[in-house]
């Protein structure tokens, strides 16, 4: 399995300099496989009683950088991680954007403004600059525990902004920082196909306070 992960990687990098595929993509097939592999994966009849998360409500703000754009995003989660929103901010690196000339077309792609909104029945994918949403249903896998543990090993603990985290890797070149089932770092290097993902927390608020439509869809956005 955990070969055929990143064979589907190394494809998808290949894909990607063919200029077969749009680069944003790349957001779409990472975070695919990052659900796949850590998500809470219950049946519609059971996941209402999970805890996602190991605490109630937080407010967590990052930093990425996939080479070629960098940019900021913003999760903040209520009643275990029922409830979360996340704001991303995309900007394109001008100047290893220029050296990989084959990629500029597709990182015009990107949206460069997006939110996420999640509950347990729906979640909805919005480009806050178009003011255009896409709505689905919420969709949970069952897997065996056995799966799981297969795909996944501890590697040591570290100390992210005074919260002590485990760090599992997957795969001998995805690793995740845990805090609280909460992901503070990720980091993904693939050394014979030449790129690296990085993302990491820089403001954690356990103390933040809720407001009441902080999970509703804007008014201004068209759903689709």
């Amino acid at each position: 399995m955990k070969d055929k992960l990143m064979e589907k990687l190394r494809e998808f990098h290949i894909a990607l300099l063919d200029n077969r595929i749009k680069f944003r993509s790349i957001f779409l097939i990472i975070s695919f496989f990052l659900f796949y592999l850590i998500s809470h994966s219950q049946t519609i009849s059971s996941f209402k009683h999970l805890k996602y998360y190991d605490i109630k409500s937080c407010k967590l703000i990052y930093k990425f950088d996939i080479e070629v754009a960098q940019g900021e995003k913003t999760i903040i989660f209520d009643d275990w991680g029922h409830l979360e929103k996340e704001i991303q901010k995309t900007c394109a690196d001008s100047v290893k954007s220029d050296s990989a000339s084959n990629l500029n077309y597709f990182i015009n792609e990107i949206p460069s403004n997006v939110l996420g909104i999640k509950n347990d029945s729906t979640s909805y994918q919005i480009d806050l600059d178009k003011k255009v949403g896409y709505k689905q249903n919420s969709f949970y896998f069952e897997k065996p525990p056995e799966l799981h543990d297969s795909l996944q090993r501890v590697i040591g603990m570290d100390t992210i902004l005074g919260k002590p985290c485990k760090i599992v890797e997957f795969g001998n070149q995805l690793k995740l920082w845990f805090w609280n089932n909460i992901i503070l770092k990720k980091e993904l290097i693939d050394e014979r196909g030449g790129f690296k993902i990085l993302e990491y927390v820089t403001e954690i608020d356990e103390n933040y306070e809720i407001k009441p439509n902080e999970f509703d869809v804007p008014n201004d956005i068209v759903i689709q």
